[in-house]
């Protein structure tokens, strides 16, 4: 005795058919998107470039590693100083053009430390680093941006 056909199952089950919009879900999904691998570009190429190049680039251009990794202190400086008047431009103008002039900021910035000949240049190229981490690697522009995506990261008023 055998039981009924995969085709006479299907037809006995009624699954609900999802069907592709280009409505607002997906306009929410597309800017999360954007907004994560940004996020995951900035944080990469920014925090955590010298765990993986501190030693070659020590190493190929004779700098003392001390120097090298102070760059990205100096950077770090930078982008914590820069931290208040990102907040009032994320206020003015909301997380999105500030997202995109940092991701600018952050590109400009690793041209410079790429081809650095020089210490003071490539400390410079820091703080250009430093300039776009401030408003791209922070949790301000994330928090109004997700509210894009309808997730909800917490109250900005007390009750």
């Amino acid at each position: 005795m055998t039981g009924p056909s995969a085709g006479e199952l299907r037809s006995r089950l009624s699954f609900p058919q999802r069907s592709v919009k280009s409505g607002p879900g997906n306009h929410r999904r597309i800017i999360t998107s954007v907004v994560g691998i940004t996020q995951i570009l900035a944080w990469g190429s920014s925090y955590y470039l010298l765990a993986v190049l501190a030693a070659p680039i020590s190493a190929d251009t004779g700098w003392p590693l001390p120097w090298v990794v102070g760059g990205q202190t100096v950077g770090l400086l930078v982008a914590g100083a820069i931290s208040p008047q990102v907040g009032k431009l994320i206020d003015c103008y909301g997380g999105r053009p500030v997202l995109a002039v940092s991701v600018v900021v952050l590109a400009l910035g690793l041209l410079v430390l790429a081809s650095a000949p020089n210490l003071a240049i490539y400390v410079a190229a820091w703080v250009m680093l430093g300039l776009g981490m401030g408003p791209g690697s922070t949790m301000p522009p994330l928090r109004r941006s997700a509210g894009i995506s309808g997730v909800r990261l917490g109250r900005r008023s007390p009750r």
